[in-house]
């Protein structure tokens, strides 16, 4: 068995909210444990093609999508990645997709922006954040051609509402 895990945090003060920064990962020979830590370091997440104005804060969930998916969908993995936009002095997260980097240790991002937040669409429910997700084949075909993503999103910063929403990849 294999545990990706989040710690330790980082204080978003425009948002008032706490999010993750590193990124663990465990491993168990039962899903009860006992669980061993992989490395003493938290996996690397490169920064992928992010502008020079966006700063990483921290890493989120990351989940891994479902096997037979991988070659069509040309990654393996999904993460969300809060950021500070130093032009605008504002955070934000978007949820990325992720290889195992070339190396072995940790991930390449391949596309940092999969399903990005919408700061300038006033009103969006996912202005501000994108995260807490989780994945599956489209259920309502036996020959999928979208993988769905479940996940949150915040339509602002302090003060603002938490949504649920589904976006759809397509392969």
């Amino acid at each position: 068995w294999h545990l990706y895990y989040s710690a330790s945090s980082v204080h978003l003060p425009d948002s008032n909210v706490d999010e993750p920064i590193y990124q663990g990962s465990a491993s168990s020979q039962s899903l009860r444990g006992p669980w061993t830590r992989d490395s003493d370091k938290p996996l690397p997440v490169a920064k992928g093609s992010l502008p020079d104005t966006m700063e990483i804060l921290g890493v989120g969930s990351i989940k891994l999508v479902p096997p037979q998916l991988v070659d069509q969908l040309g990654f393996e993995a999904m993460c969300n990645r809060v950021f500070l936009d130093t032009t605008t002095n504002t955070t934000g997260s978007t949820i990325a997709t992720l290889r195992t980097a070339s190396d072995g240790d940790g991930w390449d991002v391949v596309d940092p922006w999969e399903i990005p937040p919408e700061a300038d669409v006033e009103g969006s429910w996912k202005r501000a954040y994108v995260y807490g997700f989780t994945t599956l084949e489209d259920p309502t075909t036996e020959d999928p051609s979208e993988l769905w993503v479940y996940y949150n999103a915040r339509d602002g910063w302090e003060h603002a509402r938490e949504a649920i929403g589904v976006s759809r990849i397509r392969f």
